[in-house]
């Protein structure tokens, strides 16, 4: 049976579906009757198969005709074997080329970028797109650019990308520019800041060796994003040497944000932050902070002390958390007054009570073998005392206050936060939706493939990374679209992306003629509520 070639709404009654393989098809039913068993039962006829069942679409056979006097088509496609090869000039990918357009305009990245730039905002979003859709390595945009039949200004050579790196996106616009967009971050009620580590072989005098978040030994710069809660958007960013420590620039980081002076965000960050100074410069900007307690500091120390010792029960469950518990503790810090949630992760406890009690019998048995071979140190026996019975002799026996003092405390953890108005269960959730940023450093790794420079001065580091922070937006802005959609876990972001550039336009003299789309491509652009436009 033919299919037609126009798409048509699925009519709404007498349907069901049938499977094979990955294809539903439409089933009309009709001549409703009950057989001797008085069991309903009726005839069916395959009418078409199913496009994008949230939007009611599929493609209807020659059956649908004999079936409805009123077909209900929504969509008549050209059927592009009519047109004569010698009229098509040429067939331009254009499905990612719109969407970023969309997004671009949704977000007012586009005329943020114009205010700044003028019209050199037309390179940026271009090399945007293209690292969106290719990744970072630039030696082939001229190819990309030119097989997208870009206007012929935007198709630049390798020289010319360089210049725009280095000369157009200068610091004074890079800094108005990010001024301009983080103002859109003072409606969010949660910031969270983090850092990653990107490898490079140049030389430039950023680049050093540092504490390297992938174990590459080679040189760094390190990366630190300011990330929004709500939005989902990274709204600033700055980059600098790979050796200095993360918590000694969080406070330059901060004198970036004084946009966002006196207003109610709290800024969630992780233990690698934590210094009483830091802590007391978001409190002084008139900001909150979400931070992790790190267990070596005297004041983790005393309060899961205090709280280990008390047995926590069902009224200190956090709610929406089944295995979590909480009791809060007033503080001050610095003067400040603060809160320290004292949290015991039940599955955690038993996980990391585990994995210690396999840590001692490993210890031991080494204990025992040295013991035997007589090259025993005592400095390397945390959880085991040692007894010298002569020149060689050994013996040992468990410290079981050490060994019990750690078992007992493992599972918990403390956050400590300015904001007093925040539930235990409020901050726990908001610490641990800061991996959304994580998710971001892996989107610049993977999907912008930026895991490396490829830069050897720092002027154009300074533009290239600005150019990937652009990036980022775009694909924070597409993670958004198909999020809680159907899309979201069927297809990769990487494949969602080769779909929408497989999107193809025939342009002849006279018009613009869009191919015929797949299945997949019809569902994407559905599920992104996104038209071509011809």
């Amino acid at each position: 049976m033919a299919y037609l070639n126009q798409l048509a709404t699925l009519p709404d009654k007498n349907i069901t579906y049938l499977k094979y393989k990955d294809t539903y098809y439409v089933i009309y039913n009709y001549a409703y009757k009950r057989n001797a068993n008085g069991n309903p039962q009726s005839k069916k006829i395959t009418i078409g198969k199913l496009v994008d069942k949230k939007s009611r679409l599929f493609q209807p056979n020659e059956n649908y005709l004999k079936v409805y006097d009123k077909p209900q088509f929504i969509k008549e496609e050209v059927d592009c074997s009519k047109i004569p090869l010698s009229a098509v000039k040429y067939t331009r990918p254009e499905g990612l080329l719109q969407l970023v357009q969309t997004i671009a305009k949704e977000l007012e990245l586009d005329v943020m970028l114009r205010k700044v730039f003028g019209s050199d905002h037309h390179y940026l979003m271009s090399l945007a797109t293209y690292m969106l859709c290719c990744g970072n390595v630039m030696k082939g945009y001229e190819r990309w650019a030119n097989k997208h039949y870009l206007p012929t200004s935007l198709c630049m050579n390798d020289k010319r990308i360089s210049d725009i790196f280095s000369q157009v996106i200068t610091q004074e616009k890079r800094h108005q520019f990010l001024d301009l967009w983080s103002q859109k971050a003072s409606s969010e009620n949660f910031l969270a800041y983090d850092s990653t580590s990107i490898s490079t072989s140049s030389s430039i005098i950023e680049a050093k060796l540092g504490f390297n978040k992938e174990n590459d030994k080679t040189k760094q710069i390190n990366l630190g994003i300011l990330y929004g809660y709500d939005s989902r958007l990274p709204f600033n960013y700055s980059w600098y040497q790979g050796n200095i420590v993360d918590k000694s620039y969080l406070k330059f980081m901060l004198s970036l944000t004084k946009n966002l002076k006196g207003k109610k965000i709290t800024f969630v960050m992780d233990q690698g932050y934590f210094s009483s100074d830091n802590l007391k410069t978001i409190d002084e900007l008139g900001n909150k902070f979400i931070t992790f307690l790190p267990r070596n500091t005297n004041l983790s120390r005393q309060s899961i002390d205090e709280i280990s010792e008390l047995k926590l029960g069902y009224t200190d469950l956090v709610p929406g958390f089944k295995t979590v518990k909480c009791r809060t503790i007033s503080s001050e810090l610095t003067g400040m007054k603060c809160n320290l949630h004292v949290f015991l992760d039940l599955d955690k406890q038993i996980e990391l009570q585990s994995d210690f009690e396999e840590y001692l019998q490993y210890e031991e048995k080494a204990l025992q073998d040295k013991i035997k071979e007589k090259v025993v140190t005592k400095k390397t026996c945390k959880y085991f005392k040692i007894h010298q019975e002569g020149k060689t002799e050994y013996s040992y026996e468990r410290d079981i206050e050490k060994i019990s003092y750690e078992y007992n405390r493992l599972g918990y953890f403390v956050l400590i936060t300015n904001n007093l108005d925040l539930t235990s269960g409020e901050v726990l959730e908001a610490y641990r939706g800061k991996d959304l940023i994580e998710k971001a450093f892996c989107d610049i790794k993977t999907n912008l493939d930026s895991r490396r420079l490829r830069t050897q001065r720092s002027e154009t580091t300074n533009g290239k990374i600005f150019v990937m922070f652009i990036a980022l937006i775009l694909l924070s802005a597409l993670r958004n679209r198909i999020r809680h959609t159907e899309i979201e876990y069927k297809y990769s972001l990487t494949n969602i992306i080769e779909e929408l550039d497989d999107i193809k336009l025939f342009v002849t003299d006279d018009e613009k003629v869009l191919h015929p789309l797949t299945t997949d491509q019809v569902k994407i652009l559905n599920e992104l509520n996104l038209d071509i436009k011809v």
